[in-house]
This record gives structure tokens, sequence and C-alpha cells, in this order.
């Protein structure tokens, strides 16, 4: 297909170009497989509407080849909780609690994406003439920090699989971009960055 064909039949992001050709762009030069991770947009709907105990008496046959094995784990205590914190910060409404059909959403796109990491290296072991794959997966960084998310799915699907977690850490803008001070803010610090993930990089807040 051509590339708005691509672009045009897969529902692509409106920041395809700025955060995603790049890569794809790469790997195409490079040869190198390129994996559509995430779940169908339109079953991750289906879980926040039914839930994710009910999501299979609602899915046809072939549905499931798309999808991890059903039922999919529940977000762990901790991923609910810093979901929630998330949810209330976009809405700015401390009291808010997002309804169990969100969170069940949002862990569908994290046991979908898990799931397609575990199976490139299952298909991988049956082949015995190809080399142990190296997979570079990208996500938003919520559904990888401090371990959780894409991560708990993983401990259930390929528990054995080592694994690095890099994190880019936008810095909160204080000062103007030009200013010294915004230079300043982009140190480390311990209590907000050190349990992210393996490596963190802390990078300029995006200019909005």
């Amino acid at each position: 297909v051509t590339e708005n064909q691509f672009v045009n039949l897969s529902r692509a992001p409106g920041n395809y170009t700025a955060a995603y050709r790049p890569l794809v762009e790469y790997a195409k030069e490079n040869r190198i497989r390129v994996v559509a991770s995430n779940a169908p947009r339109r079953y991750v709907s289906l879980a926040r509407r039914v839930g994710r105990q009910n999501i299979t008496d609602s899915l046809l046959p072939g549905a499931l080849r798309l999808l991890p094995p059903l039922p999919y784990s529940p977000a762990s205590e901790p991923y609910a909780s810093k979901f929630q914190n998330v949810m209330r910060g976009l809405r700015s409404e401390p009291s808010y609690t997002a309804s169990q059909g969100m969170l069940d959403a949002q862990s569908l796109w994290d046991a979908g994406m898990a799931y397609s990491i575990a199976s490139i290296f299952t298909e991988s072991a049956t082949d015995s003439s190809s080399l142990k794959p190296f997979v570079f997966h990208v996500s938003g960084s919520f559904h990888v920090e401090s371990n959780l998310g894409i991560h708990e799915h993983l401990s259930v699907y390929m528990p054995s699989l080592n694994r690095v977690t890099v994190v880019i850490s936008p810095c909160e803008k204080t000062a103007p971009s030009s200013s010294k001070d915004a230079v300043q803010d982009l140190a480390f610090i311990a209590a907000k960055h050190g349990n992210l993930g393996d490596f963190v990089v802390v990078t300029p807040a995006p200019d909005t």
C-alpha cells in the first residue's frame, strides 16, 4: 500500500508525521520488521462499554486473533490508583473517579501490547533458523512507568523475558525556554524520576 493508504486505513493519529513516521521510515529503509502492537480501538471501546469479564461474549470468533488471551488480567491496585490520579488531573476534578469500564479499556491497551511483544518471542522460538529477536517497543510512558502496565502483563505472558525500560520525562516548564532557569529545570530529581524506569531521560517541556 502507499503511505497515504496506510495512514488513512490505519487511522493514524494526528501527530503521526512528527512522532511516528521517522521510526517507520527508518525501519522500512533498513528492512526492520514493524509490529502494530495495539489492540484494535473498536475492541478497546467495547471493553469500556461491557467490561473486561464480558467482552468475550460480545465478540465474533475472528476477533479473538486480534486480542490477547481473554479474559486478560485486571489492573493492579498501584496501576488503578495511578490511572485515577491521572484522570483527576486531566479533568482538574480532585473528586473525580473514572469508571471501571475506562480502567478495563486502559488495561486492554496494556495487555494487547504486552501480548504482541511476547508473541514475537514465541514465534521465534519455533524457528530454529532465526536469531533471538530484539524488540524495541515504543509506547506512552504511562504504559510502562514504575514497572506497571505492559510490564505486569508481560510477567504473565513471558515471566522470564529480559527487558529494559527507557522513560522520556518532560520537565515542568517554569520559565521561558530561552532562559537560564529553564535549562536548570532539566535536573534529574530522584523523588520524581527515580522509580520511573531503568533509564530516565529528562527533556525540555514541549512548546504549546
